[in-house]
């Protein structure tokens, strides 16, 4: 994955083809937060840009694009959350989502959809893919920056954090 001028440093750039990240993590979150900032190179694709995944076709705990920013999570049911229509600019993303709780999707800072409620978080998760879409392995035409998990599970109540 090459590396291009991001919001803060340098930053990480897909090429829409093979550019990916991942980051091992077996740990079963009963809550989470996923952010970073993305800026696409243009406004033609539709593609996951962070997720949580089995390896194997399962995953969850996703923030991705069709024409609208989004988050996706799975907690028996698949749902998303529909943010605000894509753009070229720098836009920060969050998501986070917790057990018996509620999950928000913000941009730039302010909550945006419906928030959702959730039963039980997926738990079938290996990693976290940054960079590749869960299907025909393409990744979105973009640059990632301060890129962040964080994930709280029963024998970690303070959280696990992994940068990139």
């Amino acid at each position: 994955m090459e590396t291009s001028n991001g919001w803060i440093g340098e930053a990480q750039q897909a090429d829409e083809v093979t550019d990916a990240i991942r980051i091992s993590d077996t740990s079963h979150p009963t809550e989470y937060t996923i952010s970073l900032w993305g800026k696409l190179s243009d406004l033609t694709t539709s593609r996951v840009w962070m997720y949580r995944s089995d390896g194997g076709g399962g995953f969850s705990h996703a923030i991705d694009i069709t024409s609208v920013y989004r988050t996706f999570i799975y907690d028996g049911t698949a749902w998303t959350i529909d943010g605000n229509p894509i753009t070229t600019n720098w836009t920060y993303h969050a998501s986070t989502a917790k057990n018996s709780g509620t999950a928000y999707l913000y941009e730039n800072g302010v909550s945006v959809g419906t928030p959702h409620a959730v039963s039980t978080l997926w738990t079938g998760g290996t990693r976290w893919e940054i960079g590749r879409d869960t299907n025909a392995n393409q990744t979105p035409n973009a640059i990632f920056d301060e890129v962040r998990t964080i994930v709280t599970e029963n024998k970690f109540p303070k959280g696990v954090t992994s940068e990139t």
